[in-house]
C-alpha cells in the first residue's frame, strides 16, 4: 500500500515539475517541449531530488534550475515532416493566449 502512495507522490510530482517547465519555457522561450521527452529526463533526477527535499529550500531550488537548463537543451519537440505545432498554428492566425481562455468560456 505505501508503494502505490509513493508511486502516485512521485507521479504528481513530476507532473507538476514538467507542465510547469513547460509554461516557463513557453512564456520565456517561446518553444515548446515534448511531455515525453521532459518525463524521460525527470526520471535521472529522481534519486537527486528524494535524496536532497530534505535539505533544504536552497538544494530543491539548484535541482529545478538544473531540470529546466535541461529540458531546454533535450526536452524541445521535433518537427515530423514541416508540420505546424500547436503554438505555430495559434501564431500563424494571430490569436493570443487571452482570446483563447476567452473564447473557451
Amino acid at each position: 500500500m505505501c508503494f502505490l502512495y509513493g508511486r502516485l507522490i512521485a507521479l504528481l510530482l513530476s507532473s507538476t515539475i514538467v507542465f510547469t517547465s513547460k509554461s516557463i519555457i513557453l512564456e520565456e522561450d517561446k518553444k515548446e517541449i515534448s511531455e515525453l521527452k521532459a518525463f524521460g529526463n525527470l526520471t535521472q533526477y529522481f534519486p537527486k531530488l528524494s535524496f536532497e527535499i530534505f535539505k533544504g529550500e536552497f538544494y530543491i531550488s539548484r535541482i529545478l534550475k538544473s531540470i529546466l537548463s535541461n529540458f531546454r537543451r533535450l526536452g524541445i519537440k521535433s518537427k515530423k515532416n514541416h508540420k505546424k505545432t500547436a503554438l505555430d498554428i495559434l501564431k500563424l492566425i494571430k490569436i493570443n493566449s487571452f482570446e483563447v481562455v476567452k473564447f473557451a468560456i
